[in-house]
């Protein structure tokens, strides 16, 4: 394993074994889907998986501060900017993996409007939350 992807592994490692960070996203994914199963409304079915991207992947922001008591990671050789870019990786990942399951759950539903409204919305959202607000948010840790 490469010293650059060092912190890709501590962080899915970290998301599995803490038992936290996983259940909280199979939790938020599994509550999404029945909010937008339920919810008759095209818009609303909309606004829903966007708002349940958003709090998974905030709630997944504090991977970053996980490790913080633990010394070696400060006298690890690994620069800074590549631990937070494994961050925003593997928060990208998810976020992409749940936006995949509630475009395919609506798709099922027949809802194919929907279904491409929250790809292509969740798509952009996802990635405009990730590289602005959370690589701000962590760079200023």
């Amino acid at each position: 394993m490469q010293q650059k992807s060092t912190f890709d592994y501590l962080y899915r490692i970290t998301f599995i074994r803490s038992g936290d960070y996983f259940g909280m996203y199979v939790r938020l994914i599994i509550i999404g889907g029945l909010v937008m199963y339920y919810v008759p409304n095209f818009w609303m079915k909309v606004i829903f998986a966007i708002l349940f991207l958003y709090m998974s992947i905030f709630q997944m922001m504090t991977l970053y501060q996980h490790h913080r008591t633990i010394v070696w990671l400060d006298i690890y050789p690994v620069e800074t900017k590549i631990r937070q870019q494994a961050l925003m990786k593997w928060l990208l990942q998810l976020a992409l993996l749940q936006l995949v399951i509630f475009t395919v759950l609506l798709l099922l539903l027949k809802a194919f409007l929907a279904g491409a409204v929250v790809f292509v919305g969740g798509a952009v959202f996802v990635f405009v939350f990730i590289f602005g607000y959370v690589k701000h948010k962590i760079s200023a840790v």
